[in-house]
């Protein structure tokens, strides 16, 4: 059941991350994600569940239990990439307001830029964690059958990995 440790890792990051952010300095408020934002998120999370699509699903050869795995994992991946969202938002505004002060503190600004790399990173690392989990679900074959059928399976955040779609590794790009 390595999927399900897979997800329990996830769940413990984005408690983590959670739990981490509240004994942070509070900055200002940050709005919510304005609706072109929003459609665009949204769209991009269904476009990354490519197991309901039947065409896709088929050629991989995906089952119903491989299925029920996805949609956990997928589900996991949306509530750990919106907490990361939320603390790059929180980590922009800091460094904004350091940037912004009528006296510059180096200091600050450069705390502020550690925070908001800590923070971009760990955006990526939910895109990264939601490929290791389906990875773990899927076989090697139906793997490279989906990079094969839906390169688009394998976006990061709102960037494609060069040579998803090809089944050559990265010295084949």
């Amino acid at each position: 059941m390595s999927c399900r440790r897979v997800l329990v890792a996830l769940v413990a990051a984005g408690l983590l991350l959670a739990a981490s952010s509240t004994g942070a300095q509070q900055g200002p408020p940050v709005k919510k994600a304005q609706p072109r934002m929003r459609a665009m998120m949204q769209r991009a999370e269904q476009a990354s569940r490519w197991w309901h699509k039947e065409d896709v699903a088929a050629k991989v050869g995906v089952s119903a239990s491989q299925k029920v795995q996805l949609d956990a994992i997928a589900d996991a991946a949306v509530n750990a990439t919106r907490e990361a969202a939320r603390l790059y938002a929180q980590a922009y505004a800091r460094l904004l307001s350091a940037l912004s002060a009528s006296e510059t503190k180096p200091d600050a600004v450069a705390a502020a830029r550690v925070e908001l790399e800590k923070a971009s990173s760990a955006v990526l690392g939910a895109s990264v964690d939601r490929l290791l989990a389906m990875r773990e679900v899927l076989s090697p074959e139906q793997w490279s059958t989906l990079r094969e059928v839906q390169p688009a399976a394998f976006q990061i955040g709102q960037t494609r990995l060069r040579g998803s779609g090809s089944s050559a590794g990265p010295e084949g790009d």
